[in-house]
């Protein structure tokens, strides 16, 4: 991922170092536990400007079925 990818999907000003170094890319088994374990419900997703409305409306849909059922 780029600094400018970085930039246009965050919905905050970042305070940006002279020196930025680059992490590795996750594992398979990295994301595999991220998006089953961690994170089984999508909600990561409010990180992202472009999919915060989809994850909010996501949210709002598991709140319903969570009070369906209470």
């Amino acid at each position: 991922m780029t600094l400018d990818q970085v930039v246009s999907n965050t919905g905050f000003e970042l305070v940006i170092p002279e020196r930025i170094e680059e992490s590795p890319a996750p594992t398979a088994e990295e994301l595999r536990v991220l998006r089953e374990v961690v994170d089984p419900h999508g909600t990561r997703q409010l990180e992202f400007k472009e999919t915060r409305a989809a994850a909010n409306a996501r949210i709002e849909q598991l709140k319903r079925a969570r009070a369906a059922h209470a």
